[in-house]
């Protein structure tokens, strides 16, 4: 069962009908077009809005509280709406996914759900063979947790982070006994150091089960809404995890993901899944010793701080975001996403033959492929140097060319105008492009850089990383190729002789990155 006739233009444009609890609603909201639907609803809605997809979690509530209990129910009757729609799903040929989010520990109780579903996706992939025995077919897949980048972003919300450690969840007092040791093994540690702070998910119940011990309590600061989660997310130098499941490759908390995605160090109980996909990136220490020695260097050591933080952000946005996560459920089913890329034209004046190594050697180094590299120079000698790298746009500079519009010379989406005398680093143009995906300024770029100074190196604006500013040097980050559409060569050039842009009708956002992969000479 595939269906293999349908191509989709553009991720986003998916129309993807679900039963979502809130976390996992704001998750997959800025992947696609969600449809959410009630019991009440939901055929007005598949009607108007024709949903590609159809896709439930194993979810406790649903939207807006309108499904309760009816997704982890085994009875006929109460599931009736459900198979209401799953009925009109397969006479007009929408594919149905299910998502046990809850697996390995709720295997059993969604299992009466998930065999009515076209698809199975679980996120234990130590459950696949179970459920492909006990479905009677093959089309179930492992499904991680990821993180929206929209929402979990390095985007500041504070000008200065809390230096203590925090930790966003439950404690479970009888249901998870070892979960509470490992945990408590963690809060202590950080107690002892950096300081803590609680946000119980179970606060406002009330109930002692859920309660974290006596010796917590000061550290408890209330509970937090799923909206709310920024707080917990990025509002702390440090964020603390803890895994009920152990020995899964696949299943842990969803909050490292997102905790990484918003620039935070993790310090994290033992996971399988955990050492395999994230390697050193997530501390798991071996006792409370090495914990208590993790959340000193990440306090007093800021260069291993800040690697943890840009490396964290860039593993998430290449590779696990929700946009993976969907890509990967459509291609499953069979249905195709046209590939969709920003490119980036690499801009230099040159003119010479030293200046023209400098900046082939820089481009060829970085990681980002989407790419095209333009020369921009009066010296017909370096227009010479194209027959050696036919992969180079050249642009001669004179009477002929200067009026010429730039959409004459160039079709990408950004660009970057790069100055020889820097030094880029190889993931300059990867990270810079990377922030596309959670911010919409029209200039991406570094207002804090480093300065190569009598051989040391000093940091400018160091406080500026994340963070909208006022504006950003030419040289130092990507422009959205339309602020420019109407500019001619040679207004180009001016530009960059006085490195700085200043559009009279169009006011530029500005973002600021991390400080990293840039070192300026003076």
């Amino acid at each position: 069962m595939r269906y293999h006739d349908k191509t989709i233009d553009r991720l986003n444009d998916t129309n993807m009908a679900c039963i979502f609890d809130d976390l996992t609603r704001l998750c997959f909201k800025d992947s696609c077009n969600l449809i959410n639907i009630s019991p009440d609803d939901w055929k007005y809605k598949f009607l108007n809005f024709k949903p590609d997809i159809f896709m439930v979690e194993s979810a406790w509530c649903g939207y807006k509280n309108s499904w309760g209990n009816i997704i982890s129910s085994s009875k006929e009757e109460k599931l009736k709406p459900l198979s209401d729609i799953l009925t009109f799903c397969k006479k007009n040929d929408i594919p149905t996914i299910f998502w046990n989010k809850e697996d390995p520990v709720s295997f059993d109780l969604f299992l009466p759900v998930a065999k009515k579903f076209d698809y199975v996706f679980t996120t234990d992939e130590g459950c696949i063979v179970k459920y492909k025995n006990a479905l009677n077919h093959k089309r179930v897949y492992s499904l991680l947790f990821a993180a929206n980048p929209k929402i979990h972003n390095p985007i500041k919300i504070l000008e200065e982070r809390n230096s203590k450690a925090c930790f966003a969840g439950a404690y479970y007092r009888l249901r998870y006994p070892q979960r509470c040791e490992d945990l408590n093994e963690i809060l202590d540690a950080a107690v002892n150091t950096i300081g803590l702070e609680i946000y119980d998910r179970n606060y406002k119940l009330g109930m002692i089960q859920y309660r974290f011990p006596k010796k917590y309590m000061p550290f408890v600061k209330g509970s937090l809404e799923a909206e709310e989660l920024d707080i917990a997310n990025k509002g702390y130098k440090v964020m603390i995890n803890v895994n009920s499941i152990k020995n899964s490759n696949t299943m842990f908390s969803r909050r490292v993901f997102e905790g990484l995605a918003c620039g935070t160090p993790v310090v994290s109980s033992y996971s399988k899944g955990i050492k395999n996909i994230f390697k050193d990136l997530v501390f798991m220490g071996n006792c409370i010793d090495d914990i208590e020695k993790e959340f000193l260097r990440l306090s007093q050591d800021e260069n291993y701080y800040e690697n943890k933080v840009i490396k964290g952000i860039r593993y998430i946005l290449n590779n696990h975001t929700y946009n993976h996560r969907l890509i990967y459920i459509l291609s499953k089913i069979g249905i195709g996403i046209k590939e969709e890329v920003k490119n980036i034209a690499v801009i230099s004046k040159v003119n010479s033959k030293d200046d023209f190594n400098k900046f082939i050697e820089m481009y060829n180094k970085q990681t980002y492929r989407y790419k095209k590299l333009i020369i921009i120079t009066n010296n017909k000698n370096i227009i010479k140097l194209k027959k050696y790298n036919k992969n180079i746009s050249y642009i001669l500079y004179d009477e002929k060319s200067k009026y010429k519009f730039l959409d004459n010379f160039i079709n990408e989406e950004y660009i970057s105008i790069i100055n020889v005398k820097n030094n880029y680093g190889e993931n300059y143009l990867e990270d810079l492009i990377n922030a596309t995906l959670y911010t919409d300024a029209d200039f991406i770029g570094k207002k804090s850089y480093y300065i190569e100074d009598k051989e040391q190196l000093k940091c400018i604006n160091k406080s500026s990383s994340f963070k909208y500013v006022n504006n950003i040097d030419l040289d130092k980050g990507i422009l959205k190729f339309k602020s420019l559409s109407n500019y001619t060569l040679e207004e180009l050039i001016k530009d960059v002789n006085k490195n700085y842009i200043k559009l009279d009708n169009l006011p530029i956002k500005y973002f600021s990155i991390d400080n990293f992969n840039l070192i300026c000479k003076i």
